[in-house]
């Protein structure tokens, strides 16, 4: 939570002199097929090829085994992937029906499928093959090259667990590409490469014989799936899937792990299904998950896990892991937050994203291992992990959408010397933003040090990071969140010393754009980066967000008798205060930076291409659960904040009636936790501690599958009311 500021036999003898014809023509021409094959096959030697192996995820029991392959042609002539095929042999450990993915192929992996067959003669550690085959789009390999990366993985219908420890084709110690005797290749149907389970290996002659070959005994039991988990893009104010789908989080945070307990509260009194099963129950699909630094480098052993039995003894990542999967297993999907750098309670109260104990180099190192993890690499930071990330929601879309930065980056104060020491937006760290208002974020010369306090370079340098990190390793792109800071110079004000406009912490988004007085600073994302060059410039992951709260967190001045909603009912109108902090980035046109002094921004200094609106993700709000939390008393009151909040976002799905042409507002409710003043449970955790705010508020903006049905009936969005209109 935040603080303020902030797939006829021929009968008939007559004809039997014709079929013995025929059946001679036949055998004739099968002959010549045969040779014509013999003679294209036998350019290709089996010592041609080689099928090198590395393995992605090493640990033994996973839901998704990771195999990446590539194929090297070392004979004297080219040959189309599409008469090769892959094979990894396994142990299927289940009935259940498989799903095969590519995450990344230098062929494209919309050019490659996967495919299931159960051996009818299984041996002790493999009764399942994986094969991967490639379309006749996936071109060829010329004389001694490769096939490029060629990455995949599967996983069963319910995610369950695979025991790779007993599976022919695994090996945990390769984990980068070299030969591998035990996965096996294929040229038009023949092993060219490779030893099967059961013994057979390539025939050490160029002519290959023609008789069956034991890869024709295996019989296909279930439905091959091909895909790729891709990208999350943005465009415009929208958050696509990796097919181009809008996707609106609808959703809410679940906090723990960044406290010293290092764990999710409410695990004391039931385990993760439940509170999962409740999540889903009413709505919402996606989870911010808040951690700290400390516990992701000390990974520690909770103690108060005793509701949720299969978390006893397990350290915190892998309790997290736990969350992860059973949350993609269910069709929601997740957002990580770095909350803080010490475990504690709510922000960082410096304001910063470093402490002494835990530098700027840690925060970002942190979040390349988080990233790692995510894509199912164990980590070792304080002590080793035990279960593995799975990459893929139920709805075969990446669990993770993206990483959210920092929590609440902000100062402690309106003077001078407090922004001085806290985060700020667009001051330059040293570069003057009336000079370069778009620098390299790696340039400051406070980097190496661990003394910065220009937040937007700061969150520019870790997304950096993370995409450089993504893109070495070929992995799709994760959304990168950014929120806002507390305070900006006004028009008439300087960075040096103010004046500057407050709001809630990481609520202020004035920066992006700027005003007469200061440059705009909107946020450039590259793959990876350092002081003298940047990466590609990578462009529609950046999602910003924003943090809002009402009175009773604290009494900010637009909360007054004159409090209204809509765009200029008075100098205190919510929409206008929503609009100049963060939401006119959702609307057309919205983004202009300033550069005072200059006619246009020059955006094309780090490479990045210019952009007119952004996503925007209020990442916290909340409320209280009393009827005055919900309804409004009056103006300025802490029901009307929140009813209004609610209609505005509900305006951003195309009702209007703001008077600001917002559109596609995401959200995460502050907060699901039983304990919080705020919270969406109960105490106990096993239900809604006000069915209303649940009924008949929130739900009247939570989109997608998994929202409410509109009606009057038992658990339906509407059976204790309707959202008021906004006061």
């Amino acid at each position: 939570m935040m603080s303020f500021q902030t797939g006829s036999s021929w009968r008939s003898q007559p004809l039997r002199r014709v079929v013995i014809t025929l059946s001679i023509l036949t055998l004739l021409l099968a002959s010549l097929a045969l040779s014509l094959l013999a003679v294209h096959t036998r350019a290709f030697a089996a010592s041609s090829f080689v099928l090198q192996y590395a393995n992605a995820n090493t640990t033994a029991t996973t839901g998704a085994p990771r195999p990446h392959f590539e194929i090297i042609n070392n004979s004297t002539s080219s040959v189309s992937l599409s008469n090769l095929t892959i094979r990894y042999w396994y142990t299927r450990d289940g009935t259940q029906s498989q799903q095969f993915w590519c995450d990344y192929a230098q062929a494209g992996c919309s050019n490659l499928t996967g495919s299931f067959t159960s051996l009818t003669s299984p041996t002790s550690t493999a009764d399942t093959y994986l094969q991967v085959g490639f379309s006749a789009a996936a071109g060829s390999i010329a004389i001694g090259g490769n096939s490029g990366d060629i990455q995949v993985r599967f996983n069963k219908s319910d995610w369950s667990n695979y025991n790779q420890a007993n599976d022919y084709s695994w090996n945990p110690n390769q984990t980068s590409y070299a030969s591998w005797s035990q996965v096996t290749l294929y040229l038009n149907g023949q092993l060219v490469w490779g030893t099967e389970p059961n013994g057979t290996s390539v025939t050490p002659t160029a002519t290959p014989t023609f008789t069956p070959t034991p890869i024709t005994t295996a019989t296909p039991t279930s439905t091959s799936v091909s895909g790729s988990s891709g990208n999350w893009t943005t465009n415009g104010t929208k958050i696509l899937t990796p097919a181009g789908n809008q996707y609106i989080i609808s959703g809410i945070n679940w906090y723990g792990f960044e406290t010293p307990d290092s764990v999710a509260h409410g695990l004391w009194s039931y385990d993760i299904p439940t509170v999962l099963g409740l999540v889903k129950s009413y709505g919402y699909n996606t989870l911010r998950l808040p951690y700290s630094n400390q516990m992701w480098e000390s990974n520690p052993v909770p103690q108060n896990d005793v509701g949720c039995t299969s978390c006893v003894g397990l350290h915190s990542r892998d309790i997290l892991a736990k969350i992860i999967n059973y949350a993609g297993s269910i069709g929601l999907h997740v957002i990580l937050d770095d909350h803080r750098s010490d475990a504690g309670e709510s922000a960082e109260q410096s304001g910063l994203w470093y402490t002494p104990q835990y530098p700027e180099s840690n925060w970002i190192s942190d979040w390349v291992s988080m990233q790692h993890w995510v894509h199912g690499i164990p980590q070792t930071l304080g002590t080793t992990d035990t279960i593995t990330v799975n990459s893929l929601a139920s709805d075969g879309l990446p669990i993770v959408l993206g990483y959210d930065l920092r929590n609440e980056p902000h100062v402690q104060g309106s003077y001078p010397n407090e922004y001085a020491a806290g985060a700020q937006w667009g001051s330059g760290d040293g570069i003057d933003p009336a000079t370069n208002p778009n620098p390299n974020p790696f340039a400051p010369a406070c980097v190496s040090s661990s003394s910065c306090h220009d937040w937007r370079l700061a969150a520019e340098r870790a997304g950096d990071a993370i995409l450089g990190d993504a893109a070495t390793h070929h992995w799709s792109n994760p959304l990168i969140f950014v929120e806002g800071t507390s305070n900006f110079p006004t028009a008439s004000g300087t960075q040096a010393s103010g004046p500057y406009a407050g709001t809630w912490w990481g609520g202020n988004l004035q920066g992006v754009n700027g005003n007469s007085g200061n440059a705009g600073a909107p946020v450039v994302l590259n793959a990876g980066g350092s002081a003298s060059s940047l990466g590609a410039a990578v462009n529609n992951q950046l999602v910003y967000s924003a943090h809002e709260y009402g009175p009773t967190l604290f009494q900010q001045s637009w909360f007054n008798s004159s409090t209204c909603y809509k765009s200029g009912c008075s100098s205190s109108s919510l929409v206008d205060i929503w609009a100049s902090n963060w939401a006119y980035i959702a609307t057309p046109n919205g983004i202009h930076p300033t550069w005072p002094g200059h006619t246009s921004y020059p955006w094309s200094n780090t490479g990045a291409a210019a952009y007119t609106s952004a996503p925007v993700w209020i990442g916290e709000f909340g409320t209280g659960n009393g009827s005055g939390d919900l309804t409004s008393t009056g103006a300025g009151s802490q029901g009307q904040w929140f009813t209004d909040l609610l209609n505005f976002i509900k305006s951003s799905y195309g009702s209007g009636g703001s008077g600001v042409a917002v559109s596609d507002l995401d959200w995460t409710y502050w907060a699901l936790n039983g304990e919080d003043s705020f919270g969406l449970l109960n105490g106990s955790y096993n239900g809604l501690v006000s069915p209303a705010k649940e009924y008949s508020y929130l739900c009247a903006i939570e989109k997608g599958s998994l929202a409410l049905p509109a009606g009057s009936g038992s658990g339906q969005c509407g059976s204790t009311g309707a959202l008021p209109a906004p006061q």
